[in-house]
């Protein structure tokens, strides 16, 4: 087959895949229609594919994606394409739900990588959009590298300068880090804020617990504890009680038979009608000791999780304060409580 027969082919296979994401779409089937548009546009780039594309992701959910692909729709279709303004309303409303990273260092170039994945080379061609969340960044430019950590926040714009040692005469060392300063997302109706020289924001504990890596892990292991804590408590206490239940029952049929004194040693009874419900009084204590271990280890593994999660947010924040009134502030210290009678956690301090 001659390349322009494959030409035509692969024109061809892409007309039929852009029909069947048109198809999906207006069934209202996102996912679907992301796929046949994002196999049409390997087949035969074009903008108008870019845009349904991006459409897609936007309605699917997927808008880290539909923001670089409707901005590479922008950059590429013509100014006067009637499309545009769909586009660049897509485009706003993606943004309102991602943080866009803007990107300046001295010479303008090299390899920037977010989270250890490529995302171009300086200048890029487009806005560098970031999920909510804690981000690292890194510069490289041949042998030399510098990495900075941004907490992106929904709606907002970051800027970010990212200088290499050698650039900013530091000495080489361990790639610094420190949360980027936020600026508000421009409008329509208010200018972009200014340069301002308040400290760098960070999220508030409650913020930095359900959008960062560390502190939702750390939230679904002291749950998870915490869960296993309880459930043991309530299994443990079901089988102390039946065994008690069992200790009466015996007790009460010796005393019918005019026997008394103890009729279960451990696990057995020298009374031979008595020797399979002693054993299995005793099963259900040794059932009771083994879900009142698990509870305890629970409420500790909890305990432990949930101090170092709240330890972790305390040592990641950056703080103007002068180290010895830092020193002095109350952090909240999360204390477990384990005894026969009383197992669970208990908060001291202040957040």
């Amino acid at each position: 087959m001659s390349a322009h027969a494959e030409d035509l082919a692969a024109v061809e296979m892409a007309r039929t895949r852009f029909e069947e994401g048109v198809t999906y779409f207006d069934a209202q089937r996102y996912e679907e229609a992301r796929a046949a548009f994002l196999q049409a546009y390997a087949l035969k780039p074009h903008p108008t594919i870019l845009l349904n594309l991006g459409l897609s992701e936007l309605h699917g959910g997927h808008y880290l994606e539909a923001a670089g692909h409707l901005a590479d729709y922008l950059r590429e279709a013509p100014e006067d394409a009637p499309e545009r303004s769909t586009a660049e309303q897509g485009l706003k409303e993606a943004r309102a739900r991602l943080s866009e990273l803007r990107l300046t260092a001295p010479g303008d170039e090299g390899e920037i990588y977010v989270d250890g994945t490529s995302v171009g080379r300086l200048p890029l061609l487009q806005p560098l959009f970031l999920t909510p969340g804690v981000h690292r960044v890194r510069l490289r430019r041949g042998s030399d590298s510098v990495v900075e950590e941004v907490y992106a926040v929904a709606g907002a714009v970051h800027s970010l300068t990212l200088a290499l040692p050698s650039e900013s005469d530091v000495q080489r060392l361990a790639p610094t880090s420190h949360v980027a300063q936020i600026d508000p997302l421009p409008t329509d109706s208010a200018p972009p804020a200014g340069p301002t020289d308040a400290p760098a924001a960070y999220p508030s504990f409650g913020s930095w617990l359900f959008s960062s890596p560390a502190g939702t892990t750390g939230l679904v292991l002291t749950g998870t504890g915490l869960a296993l804590g309880i459930a043991g408590t309530i299994v443990a206490t079901e089988r102390y009680d039946s065994a008690e239940d069992a200790t009466r029952t015996i007790e009460d049929a010796a005393a019918a038979q005019g026997r008394g004194g103890t009729i279960c040693a451990g696990g057995t009874s020298s009374l031979p009608q008595f020797q399979n419900a002693c054993g299995e009084r005793q099963r259900r204590l040794d059932q009771g000791d083994t879900w009142r271990a698990l509870a305890i280890g629970g409420y500790v593994g909890a305990a432990v999780i949930a101090a170092g999660t709240v330890a972790y947010y305390f040592l990641a924040a950056p703080s103007s304060e002068p180290r010895d009134t830092v020193a002095r502030t109350p952090r909240p210290r999360v204390v477990p409580i384990a005894t026969p009678h009383v197992q669970g956690l208990s908060v001291i301090g202040t957040f």
